[in-house]
């Protein structure tokens, strides 16, 4: 994940297939017929918005930062789920931004 922009946030992900690592031009195989997430911004220990995304990145806009919190918040967690038409969502992936 990576916050690039000063007040809109863009959230960049990798799918738990590659094992942590960046490879150049390596598309690994999913082993599902679609990619997708569950996208999560928690505050005090509440989701407080949500997206399911069908690719690694998701932008958090200063708009839905202010609808959300009143202003643009100093920090808040994002939890990030990778969904398996097997099993669901898989193991979580959070930090504080």
């Amino acid at each position: 994940m990576l916050a690039v922009l000063p007040d809109s946030r863009a959230l960049q992900y990798e799918s738990g297939c590659h094992g942590g690592e960046w490879r150049a031009e390596v598309d690994v195989p999913l082993m599902e017929t679609t990619e997708q997430y569950d996208v999560e911004i928690i505050y005090s220990g509440n989701v407080i918005r949500s997206w399911r995304v069908n690719v690694p990145t998701q932008l958090y806009t200063s708009a839905e930062q202010t609808s959300d919190f009143g202003s643009i918040p100093s920090d808040f967690t994002v939890r990030i789920y990778q969904l398996s038409s097997l099993v669901g969502r898989g193991q979580v992936a959070e930090t504080i931004l």
